[in-house]
Order: C-alpha cells, then structure tokens, then sequence
C-alpha cells in the first residue's frame, strides 16, 4: 500500500469531520486504486456528518465517472426517503448545472440494466431535479 493510500486512508477515519470531508479529495486523487474509490462509497453513509457524505459524491462524480455516479446512485436509492440524502442529490444536479461535470453525459453511458432497483428510482429522480 502506498503512503498516499495510507495516509489517506486514515484521514478518512479520523474523528474530525473536516479531516474526514478532506480525506475524500485526497482518496479522489487516487481513485484508480479499488481502495480509495472503497473507501469513498462507504463514506457516502458516514454516519458523523453530512457535509462528508456530500464531498464523498462529489468526488466520486467528478473523478469516478459513470461507476462513481452509481455508486452515487446505489447510496441514494438505498436510503430511499432519508431528507439527508436529499444533499446528495443536489450536489450533484449542481454539478451538471454548474458545467463543472458532465453529469448528463455519465448518465448516457449507463446501463440501466445493470442498476439495481433502487439505483434507476435514483437515477430517475435525479433526471428529473437536474431537469434532464
């Protein structure tokens, strides 16, 4: 494991939210590595802040690409009517907005049959608040 990985990956268990929110662009950095792109799904639930589970979708929108959006999309589409997630969802019809990422075009290079259930509830009610 590399160092970056390593410290990285600590980062993303420490007890300050603020380390933990940051730790996401630093996994983001390396997201090629199963580990790092791991990490950031499971810190779309971290259970201590919102404002982590938002930068953990950002970053994987932004740097994951396609699988990044699904792995978006897997979360949201689990905690179904969670209002929290509601952040999620936002963010990233902000990024589409925005033109910092290209969400649309993730969205046409995946194949809805490959989504669960959940995920394509997600991604059509994501579709509908980017407007798309």
């Amino acid at each position: 494991m590399s160092a970056e990985l390593a410290a990285a990956l600590e980062h993303a268990i420490s007890p300050d939210w603020a380390v933990r929110a940051t730790a996401a662009h630093e996994l983001g950095a390396i997201i090629e590595l199963s580990a790092a792109r791991s990490r950031l799904a499971e810190m779309l639930g971290d259970v201590g802040d919102i404002a982590v589970q938002v930068e953990a979708a950002e970053v994987l929108v932004r740097h994951g690409g396609a699988a990044g959006l699904i792995s978006v999309l897997d979360e949201l589409g689990r905690r179904g009517d969670d209002p929290q997630s509601d952040y999620l969802a936002y963010r990233i019809a902000e990024l589409e907005q925005s033109g910092d990422v290209r969400v649309l075009d993730l969205v046409a290079v995946i194949d809805r049959a490959e989504l669960s259930a959940e995920a394509a509830v997600a991604l059509r009610e994501l579709l509908v608040l980017i407007g798309g």
